[in-house]
């Protein structure tokens, strides 16, 4: 039996899958996921879990913008969890259940918003976490 994972973008999509996965335990919420039925999970995001990293991340001097620094000599461009401001905390949490419960799982289903932004929300953690299951 293949066990999926379900990535929602906010905890009212999460409420809606895990219902219609056969069970729904508010008491879990705390948890930051709900289980299904059948052995599925269901855990979601807040939005963004991860920002891309500000210039003074990179370097310190570049904490003042300064002309002559411009443009920044970035090979690449690195992300880090979005731990800022009320939902942080939860950020981080979210991102450390993904990570230890993405092993166990045989796939992944991105059941964020159906629009660009959502494709981020759902492929930038499995990306980043270094996930290379099945995805649907």
């Amino acid at each position: 039996m293949t066990r999926r994972l379900y990535l929602t973008e906010k905890h009212d999509q999460a409420v809606a899958a895990a219902k219609a996965l056969g069970r729904h335990d508010p008491a879990q919420k705390k948890l930051g996921y709900y289980d299904g039925a059948n052995g599925d999970r269901v855990i979601w995001a807040y939005g963004h879990l991860f920002r891309l990293k500000e210039p003074e991340e990179y370097n310190a001097e570049w904490a003042e913008w300064r002309l002559e620094d411009l443009p920044f000599p970035l090979e690449r461009f690195d992300y880090v969890i979005d731990d800022a401001g009320d939902l942080g905390a939860l950020k981080k949490r979210q991102v450390a259940l993904l990570k230890d419960n993405l092993p166990s799982f045989d796939e992944v289903v991105i059941a964020t918003d159906d629009d660009r932004e959502g494709d981020v929300i759902g492929w930038l953690p499995l990306m980043l976490l270094g996930y290379r299951g099945s995805i649907k």
